[in-house]
């Protein structure tokens, strides 16, 4: 039942981060092997914290950076080892849903992406 469901949560993840990649945003690892309910997306352009902030006025909670340097201020060795560079660091967002994030959810933090995204560019 739990590995259905999170089969399920990954599809909508998954639609998630293609609508975004219209956007100019990239989602790292997305060929891979991951979690379910999780995505590190590069933002085209601005600084993460600017990102984080506005999207934090709209009611999404996101994260900079990978889990394993939340906090840290430094740049992450595991983004390093991804390939990122230091500039693509900055503009680091991760995102996570959990058991009860629907489809409608992950169409929000799509739908604010677009915003903050356009009103940052200007």
């Amino acid at each position: 039942m739990l590995e259905q469901l999170a089969t399920a949560r990954s599809t909508e993840r998954d639609e998630f981060e293609s609508r975004v990649s219209e956007m100019g945003i990239r989602t790292i690892g997305a060929e891979g092997p991951r979690l379910w309910n999780t995505s590190m997306l590069v933002l085209p352009h601005t600084k993460n914290l600017k990102w984080l902030t506005r999207l934090s006025q709209r009611g999404f909670s996101v994260s900079t950076g990978s889990a394993c340097s939340a906090g840290r201020g430094n740049p992450s060795r595991v983004m390093a080892a991804m390939g990122l560079g230091h500039e693509d660091m900055g503009r680091v967002l991760r995102v996570s849903g959990g058991w009860e994030t629907v489809m409608e959810d992950w169409t929000a933090l799509a739908g604010a992406l677009r915003e903050v995204g356009a009103e940052l560019a200007q």
